[in-house]
């Protein structure tokens, strides 16, 4: 979802700094010590580095951070929620309901002031983890989605769209209207990545919605237009589309 950039000259497919298993096991005891005496932003932040780093800590550490944070999330930001569930898509954890149900009540409070990559990652996360929302929550997300789907970058559009096939939701007829409306011109656009416009042929084909004939002619001729660019994966799955 987001980086950060480095004029340090270390290879973005370079290893070489990964803290080694015993490195990280060490930090992660340490911190579930501090659990407890941690703010949010210190439990998001480790959270997020735990999952760009894929390390999944241990059971117990699961158990530290569900009771230390559960009653505590309704102070969570709202850039801190989404932190949260997006590092438990990246390890996909599969959270208790209880915590989870805390999660949803905090997400829905906050949705409204959200940016689309933050709704990106909440959607995401909870569709990469195994973690279904209840139906207040998905009302106010879709809500939201719609309002910013005018400034949402190609990437989360179609991030939007996977993550609802992943889940088996399909949006409303009036969402899908708006979302054909927003995307068309951006997503069949010549700088599109490959992988955006087939996250976004592939969640068509698995949810139920045929869109415009005219709108996945103009996926099916921008993807053509692409072929050469496309790694296998993407091919296999834009031909499965």
């Amino acid at each position: 979802m987001t980086g950060i950039s480095s004029s340090s000259g270390r290879s973005s497919s370079s290893n070489q700094y990964q803290p080694h298993s015993a490195w990280l096991r060490a930090a992660e005891v340490a911190l579930q010590s501090l659990l407890p005496r941690c703010n949010s932003s210190a439990v998001s932040m480790a959270l997020w580095g735990f999952g760009q780093l894929g390390h999944a800590p241990s059971d117990a550490w699961w158990a530290a951070f569900y009771t230390s944070t559960q009653h505590r999330l309704m102070v969570f930001s709202g850039h801190e929620l989404a932190i949260v569930m997006y590092a438990c898509g990246k390890l996909k954890i599969k959270v208790p309901e209880c915590w989870l149900a805390s999660w949803l009540a905090a997400c829905c409070d906050a949705l409204p002031s959200f940016s689309p990559q933050h709704l990106t990652m909440c959607m995401w996360g909870l569709a990469a983890s195994g973690n279904r929302p209840d139906k207040a929550w998905l009302l106010a997300w879709f809500l939201t989605s719609r309002n910013l789907m005018q400034l949402a970058g190609t990437q989360d559009l179609s991030l939007w769209l996977y993550s609802l096939a992943l889940l088996h939701l399909t949006p409303s007829p009036v969402w899908r209207t708006s979302y054909v409306e927003a995307s068309y011109e951006r997503l069949t656009a010549p700088s599109t990545p490959p992988q955006e416009l087939v996250n976004t042929m592939w969640a068509i084909s698995r949810l139920d919605w045929s869109p415009p004939m005219l709108y996945w002619r103009g996926l099916l001729g921008a993807a053509c237009s692409k072929f050469s660019s496309f790694n296998p994966q993407d091919l296999a799955n834009c031909i499965t589309a």
